[in-house]
């Protein structure tokens, strides 16, 4: 028909079309003549005038009024089985009409091999609810409040507040939406939380404690802490006023809404950037006198949130049993959030650490556990995609780097993990500049925004970072002017240890700024402000050994070096990235090194004359030239054999191996028999090819696991 439609456009019209020959025929001829061709396919509906004519000739003037009915009550099911469309139509024949429509080819599309959830071919869909609109309209809502009613009763809960927000009868919706919403909160759907919230009016949600409670979740991690603080208030209020069915005080709610209360006061305090040992008092507070051992869902977004706090301290060994804790109790109750928030922490650590093959093993344990059928979870696979995706970008394999990145940010876009989120999207935009994509970089700051103000100043380093990637070709002044407006405007505490990460992570980059300006302009004056920031960042070395941050200490290292190189401190500066080399090459690491561009490369070269780790500096080198090549399974097929991942259980039991504690003490402490305990340790040893405990630990050791 000479329409030259794109392969995208052609794509498009047969997805809106499902395959209908007629329904492709009628498009292609409303698009004759037309100029705007992706206009009209965004439009293209049931309601089009052609589509229109040809179903309500040809199909609809064609039914029985039973059966035309049946189909327009029922075109406001999304998916539909017999037992559903009775509970709509008030009628008992639902499951034998169905099998009948789709005898008759009537549009009808079957959703499963038993034949038993249908749903109308979306064409149809559209042209039976304007029929509907014009039939009967003042029945919509009644529809709407049975499906959702059957909904409801078999447990599908998304579909049944759908249906009731469709109602607009707010204190309906409302109800149905109070049932479900907590659940949906531990779940991690928080994207699905705030279009819930956002659909109910201001006042059905303020006289209602948990539906405050919900939306200041939201508020909590999307909106402001101040509105999130509010709503607490109101929650509070609410509650005083809340009768049960009898009139009298509903303990019951009392109870839910106060745990609640003690839950959200930890959140909100970590977001409005309290001390950490606030939090962490407020935490313990509620875990000691406020939430119950048999409300583990609670309990497990606390011991959560105690084991960020840990990990804000540094105490990384208290933080990593405090979050197997989170884990444990939220996989047992179902908290989705808490149980992956909590195996994120411990990546964290792993990555602190250095410990690739370890980070990698809980990412890959992380998924392995998350089931296809699992919905509940599956958003929150992001952040094992995420974190796997920043791994494998150290390992210089951008194709599977750039997949895993890209398939879990999509995923932490629901869940409303802002830090994991500017992290994902900062090594997004590292790998893009490594492939010579110079395209606008993310706006991480924006991200940040109304976040607690550390993570706003991370995100706008991570930011710094990303300019000054991009002025290496010489193009992107812009960028270059942006990072040293940055860096003037810095109000750095250069006095004792900065050991939290985000901390070290901004000195870093200042220094990179300043080694900018030191190189272009030399003087005397640049010279001592280097100077200055390079003693401070000597200084964070020994506490950062002492916390086993090896991780974080090949960074500091390898900007150490070009900072002491630059200054004609050479053997210094050969040292120095001689001890980034020997931590970095059983691991595996890659672009800590590369992306410091050319002056780790001319330094790489000078430590090759001087025979340095030849062979992992060769790899190096290599990779300036070939990005994308991967070469971290050199390193570990030297070094490792490779092991059958161990289980969660398995790694408790590992880590307690790696204390004073005997077989019987250990089983004690994660309430296990002293046999099932032993069975762990044997499939331990089987596992890391060893025959004892010192050798299990040592091994572990090696290959990252301790």
């Amino acid at each position: 028909m000479g329409l030259a439609l794109s392969p995208d456009e052609i794509a498009e019209l047969d997805q809106r079309t499902e395959g209908w020959i007629a329904g492709l025929q009628m498009a292609a001829i409303s698009m004759q003549g037309r100029d705007d061709l992706a206009g009209f396919l965004e439009v293209f509906t049931g309601s089009h005038r052609f589509v229109l004519d040809y179903l309500v000739e040809e199909v609809l003037s064609r039914q029985t009024p039973e059966i035309l009915d049946f189909l327009l009550k029922t075109s406001i099911l999304e998916r539909m089985t017999g037992f559903l469309c009775d509970a709509v139509t008030g009628n008992s024949d639902g499951a034998d009409t169905l099998l009948q429509l789709e005898r008759a080819n009537l549009f009808l599309v079957a959703l499963d091999d038993q034949r038993t959830w249908y749903r109308y071919h979306h064409l149809f869909a559209d042209l039976l609810q304007k029929q509907l609109r014009a039939t009967y309209l003042e029945q919509i809502a009644a529809l709407h409040r049975q499906a959702s009613h059957w909904y409801a009763q078999k447990g599908f809960s998304a579909e049944a507040v759908e249906h009731a927000l469709q109602t607009g009868d707010w204190d309906f919706a409302a109800a149905q939406v109070e049932k479900f919403i907590l659940d949906l909160i531990q779940r991690g759907e928080m994207i699905q939380v705030r279009r819930w919230m956002r659909s109910l009016p201001e006042e059905t949600i303020r006289p209602r404690p948990i539906l405050c409670i919900a939306q200041a979740w939201a508020s909590a991690q999307y909106a402001s802490v101040e509105l999130a603080e509010d709503l607490l208030a109101q929650a509070e209020t609410a509650l005083a006023n809340e009768p049960s069915k009898d009139g009298s005080f509903d303990p019951q709610v009392y109870e839910m809404v106060s745990r609640q209360i003690a839950v959200l006061q930890v959140v909100i305090a970590r977001a409005r950037g309290d001390s950490t040992h606030r939090q962490q008092a407020l935490a313990l507070e509620a875990l000691d006198h406020i939430v119950p051992a048999d409300d583990t869902a609670s309990r497990a977004t606390l011991y959560l949130r105690v084991g960020f706090c840990y990990l804000d301290l540094g105490k990384d060994e208290q933080a990593d049993r405090t979050f197997s804790q989170a884990c444990q109790l939220g996989q047992s109750s179902s908290n989705h959030y808490a149980a992956h928030a909590a195996r994120y922490g411990r990546m964290v650590i792993a990555r602190r650490h250095g410990k690739l093959d370890q980070l990698a093993n809980i990412c890959r344990q992380t998924l392995d556990a998350s089931t296809d059928n699992d919905e509940q979870g599956q958003s929150l696979n992001g952040i094992a995609l995420t974190m796997s995706g920043g791994l494998y970008f150290e390992w210089n394999n951008l194709d599977e780097a750039e997949r895993l990145l890209t398939q879990g940010l999509t995923l932490i876009e629901q869940v409303g993990m802002t830090e994991l989120l500017i992290k994902g999207y900062f090594t997004l935009a590292c790998l893009k500049i490594a492939r010579g994509n110079k395209e606008h970089p993310p706006k991480l700051e924006k991200m940040a925004e109304n976040s607690h103000p550390g993570l706003v100043c991370y995100a706008a380093t991570l930011q710094v970072r990303i300019h000054l990637l991009l002025t290496r070709s010489g193009k992107y002044s812009q960028f270059e002017t942006e990072a040293l407006r940055w860096a003037e405007i810095q109000q750095l505490n250069f006095r004792g240890q900065s050991t939290y990460d985000w901390e070290i992570a901004e000195k870093l980059v200042y220094a990179r700024v300043l080694f900018i300006q030191f190189i272009k302009q030399p003087c005397e004056e640049r010279k001592v402000e280097l100077e200055h920031v390079l003693t401070f960042i000597e200084g964070q070395i020994q506490p950062l050994y002492e916390l086993g941050w090896h991780g974080i200490l090949i960074e500091v290292y390898a900007v150490l070096a070009v900072l002491l190189q630059s200054l004609k401190r050479t053997d210094e500066a050969l040292t120095t990235l001689e001890q980034a080399l020997k931590l970095g090459e059983f691991q595996g690491f890659v672009r800590t090194f590369v992306d410091e561009g050319q002056p780790m490369r001319e330094l790489l070269r000078l430590a090759l004359e001087n025979g340095i780790c030849e062979e992992y500096i060769r790899n190096l080198l290599s990779a300036y030239d070939h990005q994308g090549t991967s070469f971290q399974a050199e390193y570990r097929v030297k070094h490792v054999k490779q092991i059958d991942p161990l289980s969660e259980r398995e790694m408790q039991v590992l880590r307690l191996l790696n204390t004073q504690l005997s077989v019987p003490e250990i089983a004690e402490e994660i309430h296990l028999a002293p046999t099932t305990v032993r069975t762990h340790v044997q499939h331990i040893y089987q596992k890391l090819g060893v025959h004892g405990r010192i050798e299990a630990l040592q091994r572990a050791e090696e290959i990252g696991l301790l």
